[in-house]
């Protein structure tokens, strides 16, 4: 029986995919973010953590054990003053350091199952960096569950929805499914956002908090 991944795994290992997506892959700095959001969204869904007053979250479960990156989280939530979700997510996006620390912890397992593979690369034929490669077995398992729960007739989990949303965000689905199949997939995340409440108006604020880093990001470009 394969492991079970996290959503932040199986986010990272479609969002990596530099064959399927191209230059629609997310920049190094984006995809840790992403991932980063992922890790708060399930620790949300598992209710280890809760959105509480004024809108900052607090540590439901500080003996949280089911994943690494999530362990990771929760201490530096543990140690922190309280923010809110959008001040967390744009707190990890300009930390580089605490960045890399969360996304190695999601990347480690995948790395020791073979999802996910590492490799070093030269940039501008000078530069060495590290960039990840996941497995095709890997990436077709996962965009079979979406197909199989979204495209057809049955029960959704949880887990397909929220993947879905977050790919839709970082608008990586086009890698994998048609213009048709695009259009349907959306409308059936309209559908369970009606149907959803807390673990949707999550992904929301995280998407809105990303969607604000952009903007900042390109003001800073058209300044220098």
């Amino acid at each position: 029986m394969e492991p079970a991944l996290t959503l932040a795994q199986e986010f990272i290992l479609l969002a990596s995919d530099g064959a399927t997506h191209k230059w629609r892959k997310p920049m190094r700095s984006y995809l840790h973010t992403y991932a980063a959001g992922a890790v708060l969204i399930e620790l949300l869904a598992k209710e280890a953590i809760r959105i509480g007053e004024k809108g900052k979250l607090e540590v439901v479960r500080a003996g949280y054990r089911d994943d690494e990156a999530g362990q990771w989280m929760i201490r530096k939530l543990s140690g922190a003053k309280p923010a809110t979700l959008k001040k967390w997510v744009q707190r990890l996006y300009s930390r580089s350091r605490e960045r890399s620390e969360l996304f190695e912890a999601v990347a480690r397992p995948l790395i020791r199952n073979g999802d996910l593979r590492e490799e070093r690369h030269r940039v501008m034929l000078v530069f060495s960096a590290k960039r990840y490669v996941p497995s095709d077995a890997s990436k077709d398992r996962i965009v079979r569950r979406i197909r199989a729960e979204l495209l057809e007739s049955g029960p959704v989990t949880r887990q397909t929805a929220l993947l879905t949303m977050m790919l839709e965000t970082g608008k990586l689905l086009k890698g994998y499914f048609s213009d048709y199949e695009r259009n349907a997939l959306e409308k059936r995340l309209r559908e369970l956002q009606d149907e959803q409440d807390g673990q949707w108006k999550s992904i929301r604020q995280i998407r809105k908090a990303i969607e604000e880093m952009d903007f900042t990001w390109i003001a800073v470009a058209a300044a220098t």
